[in-house]
């Protein structure tokens, strides 16, 4: 100890007595006072620095002359430099510099802090008022504590390598004009704490990162937060948020994401393109909520309903995977019709298309929509040639059976008409039970017979009019047309041509 004492008056002078207690403990491999705080402490609040007095001031050039001077390091034993309630003077310049031991400032007032490229085992500024830290490039073997009420106006981590945790627990950044933490391609093999009284009223900036732990942000305070691509290893809390202007989390990758709707930014502030989870745990899982969630993105992307669609499929709710999709398709056509506005032709002739394969197979999501209408198509017309035959409507097509048909007969040997089975034979194609072949709507029907003159007086000129040899054409016809469309969409749906996915 009186070694490094020595050292120190010969290079600054007089020593306060918060340099001799940061020297003594750093010779003596204990601090009385100086374990990492668990809580703020208001006696000792680092923005009342300026009425401490000379005796509690740290100047940063000694802290800089016992990391990198060969001599004075040496006398350092591996416990390191911890200081607590100090006010440290000027900035701390250990840009390059490699630090054997681990540093620990507790609830200090310190000015710049550089350690870009620095190698030190352990940062903890926990409590600490700085104004500025910059450890782009830092490699530190376990952890980074900037928590319990620290704060600074900007932190940089950009391409740091962090051996433990990066922890920001009931930290206070404010810059409302720059980005507040800068942390791109970070690497950090535990956990990112932005929780519990995390407070940033600029941006947040981690993207490229590789985060071997949890990316927690439970119970945050934020402005804009951008986590583009960077993978998360373990959870993604973004639960019990208290404010979110803004969340990027575009080509974002996670073992679970786990989130609240409370906690979710307003339409328009949320990006989620490529965002590829395993397991969503804890969070809503119904239809209508994530459907809430995926319309708040900034511009449509089709992944993130896919994603989620996978999600449902894989616990078992094949019918909200299937609600999901209905709704990408119908969000995705809706997109491709608005950059058609201009297009007006085409715009129009996506339009029809788009309804025709909502309403009869659900965008191929539900095909059997279209064996629904084909059953209603069917039995509508039941009920209208079953009508059609009860006046003598319809007649065989064979000739010499039409003789005897007009006469009040059918021929024992041809077949008697079925109104169901002729029905269906038109609305379902390449299907033939013979008779459509053997029967067709009367050209020359006898209105007024005595065998039906007892049925007719009770229709109306309009029905009249609908079992007219015309109109039972036409309505085959269309029957026909329709039956077609249906089994060609229904073909298109089964088969998955008409879908996206």
């Amino acid at each position: 100890m009186a070694d490094l004492l020595e050292l120190a008056r010969r290079q600054f002078g007089r020593l306060s007595g918060a340099e001799l207690k940061l020297l003594q403990t750093a010779t003596a491999g204990e601090c009385d006072g100086c374990d990492r705080i668990l809580a703020f402490d208001p006696l000792n609040d680092p923005a009342e620095a300026d009425a401490w007095g000379d005796d509690r001031k740290i100047r940063a050039s000694l802290i800089r002359w016992a990391c990198i001077t060969g001599q004075a390091s040496e006398e350092v034993l591996p416990f390191g430099l911890h200081a607590h309630s100090a006010n440290i003077v000027g900035p701390l310049d250990l840009f390059f510099a490699s630090v054997r031991f681990p540093m620990s400032f507790l609830q200090c007032r310190l000015g710049q802090i550089d350690l870009r490229h620095a190698t030190v085992p352990a940062l903890i500024l926990s409590g600490s008022l700085i104004e500025r830290l910059n450890a782009d490039g830092i490699t530190v073997r376990d952890s980074v504590s900037l928590d319990v009420g620290f704060s600074t106006s900007e932190v940089r981590l950009i391409a740091a390598q962090i051996g433990g945790s990066l922890t920001c627990i009931a930290a206070k950044l404010r810059n409302s004009s720059e980005p507040t933490l800068r942390a791109d391609r970070i690497s950090v093999k535990g956990d990112v704490d932005l929780r519990d009284g995390f407070s940033s009223d600029g941006e947040i900036r981690i993207r490229d990162a590789q985060i071997a732990g949890n990316l927690d942000c439970t119970g945050g305070e934020f402005g804009i937060v951008n986590f583009e691509r960077t993978k998360v290893g373990g959870v993604l809390f973004w639960r019990g948020v208290r404010k979110s202007e803004y969340l990027d989390l575009s080509d974002v990758s996670t073992g679970v994401l786990t989130d609240d709707e409370d906690s979710w930014p307003a339409a328009g502030k949320l990006r989620l393109e490529g965002l590829v989870y395993q397991h969503m745990i804890a969070g809503p899982l119904s239809v209508k909520e994530r459907l809430d969630w995926l319309q708040r993105q900034e511009e449509f992307a089709a992944q993130p309903y896919r994603q989620f669609a996978k999600t449902l499929q894989e616990i078992g709710d094949d019918e909200g995977s299937k609600a999901i999709l209905y709704q990408l398709e119908k969000e995705r056509r809706k997109e491709e019709r608005r950059r058609l506005v201009h297009a007006p032709f085409r715009w129009l002739s996506s339009s029809v298309e788009d309804e025709l394969s909502e309403s009869t197979v659900g965008y191929g999501i539900y095909p059997m929509r279209a064996v629904g209408y084909s059953i209603v198509l069917g039995l509508l017309g039941w009920l209208l040639f079953r009508r059609a035959q009860k006046i003598g409507a319809m007649a065989p097509s064979d000739k010499e059976a039409y003789a005897e048909f007009k006469k009040g007969r059918v021929p024992s040997y041809y077949p008697p008409f079925n109104p169901l089975i002729y029905s269906f034979e038109n609305c379902i194609p390449l299907v033939k039970l013979g008779q459509d072949e053997r029967w067709q709507p009367d050209p020359n029907p006898a209105w007024i017979s005595a065998k039906h003159s007892k049925v007719r007086p009770r229709f109306t000129k309009f029905v009249d009019f609908l079992f007219t040899p015309e109109s039972l054409r036409w309505f085959r016809w269309i029957v026909i047309g329709l039956g077609w469309l249906l089994a060609t969409f229904f073909v298109a749906g089964i088969t998955g041509i008409i879908r996206t996915n």
